[in-house]
């Protein structure tokens, strides 16, 4: 639950840094703030169609879109003069998604690295058990 709660924290802080930075790097002010506020708006949107845990997106359709905001939050910090939250908002990136991948619990018949995957679900040991029979009345 830690990695979980701290790749969420990862998220948002990628949407907040994409808004900051992109507000400095266009000089501040209202329209800087404005496009800031735009600039969030499209990745929180992005995200939410394409990476979030409850879209329909293909698995490498949500990687893409997860790589493209994270490093986008990433580069625009580097970019506002920000290296050092930059490299911080990296570090808990990384940290938390190699965190929730080495801890994350394995399914009954997912598949594991190196491990035939199932061909169909016609093997008995897969499938769910029966329900018992009413007795007859």
């Amino acid at each position: 639950m830690f990695w979980l709660t701290l790749v969420f924290l990862a998220e948002l802080g990628a949407w907040a840094a994409i808004g900051v930075a992109t507000s400095a790097l266009a000089g501040g002010g209202v329209p800087g703030g404005l496009l800031g506020v735009a600039a969030a708006a499209v990745a929180i949107i992005g995200w939410a169609f394409a990476a979030s845990p409850r879209s329909r997106a293909p698995g490498p359709v949500k990687v893409v879109v997860k790589v493209v905001v994270f490093g986008a939050a990433v580069v625009l910090l580097f970019l506002a003069g920000w290296p050092i939250p930059a490299a911080v908002l990296a570090l808990i990136i990384v940290v938390a998604h190699v965190g929730v991948a080495r801890t994350a619990p394995t399914l009954p018949g997912a598949a594991t690295p190196g491990a035939a995957a199932p061909h169909s679900g016609a093997d008995p040991a897969h499938r769910a058990p029966k329900p018992p029979r009413r007795p007859p009345a």
